[in-house]
């Protein structure tokens, strides 16, 4: 039995990392929805409701935390992975992320492998 298609919210400033994850996650038989920045990330969230939200932390304007303490605020995307996707690797950024709302935190550049594990994560 094919399992069902998510809805896969990427967010990174840096357009062809972006889009080349979004291809990965398309291959993958999901549906990828992109953002550059952090206010048409939370429109295509509302617009969408993903189940998946893989977000990168660092932004020009406003940043992955933003977002992920927002979405957490709402009741509709208490039950959506959200995932921080990021250079940093430190230990005070991945609890940072943990404390905004984030469920995982995965330094860049992300496997396909690691991609695919998180592509099959449900929470409950």
């Amino acid at each position: 039995m094919a399992r069902p298609s998510k809805r896969v919210l990427i967010m990174d400033d840096y357009t062809d990392s972006a889009d080349s994850l979004a291809a990965v996650v398309e291959m993958c038989g999901h549906t990828p929805l992109v953002a550059y920045d952090a206010k048409t990330a939370l429109r295509i969230a509302y617009e969408n409701l993903p189940d998946i939200f893989i977000l990168d932390l660092s932004l020009p304007v406003s940043s992955g935390y933003y977002v992920a303490r927002h979405l957490r605020a709402e009741p509709q995307f208490k039950r959506s992975l959200i995932v921080a996707l990021t250079g940093f690797v430190e230990p005070e950024t991945k609890q940072r992320a943990l404390q905004a709302g984030f469920d995982m935190h995965v330094s860049k550049p992300i496997s396909a492998t690691e991609l695919r594990g998180i592509l099959r994560m449900t929470k409950r």
